[in-house]
């Protein structure tokens, strides 16, 4: 999965990863950390790829609305899963937050 098409649109970028939107799906990528000693840096990568991977796929086989997972590859750090139309999830928690605040 490792070369990004020029057709793929920035979606959002936190602290550890970068989405990515290309026709009905979405690629997560999980960024290296320069500060971070590279045998840590790419085992916490990893770890957390494989991680969110496993948890997409037990909320799947549990029917709870989740993107399902079409590849993931804990070599170059990325989760490829199925785009599902709305808000991204820390931007509505955030206005939930801001909710909870003003009650």
């Amino acid at each position: 999965m490792a070369e990004l098409p020029d057709i793929m649109e920035l979606l959002a970028q936190g602290a550890e990863a970068k989405l990515f939107k290309e026709g009905g799906s979405i690629l997560k990528q999980r960024f290296s950390k320069s500060y971070r000693h590279p045998l840590i840096d790419n085992l916490l990568r990893k770890q957390r790829t494989r991680q969110e991977a496993r948890i997409l796929e037990r909320l799947e086989a549990a029917d709870f609305p989740s993107p399902s997972v079409s590849e993931f590859d804990d070599k170059s750090m990325e989760i490829r899963m199925q785009n599902i139309d709305g808000s991204l999830m820390k931007d509505v928690l955030h206005r939930r937050q801001e909710d909870f605040s003003r009650e």
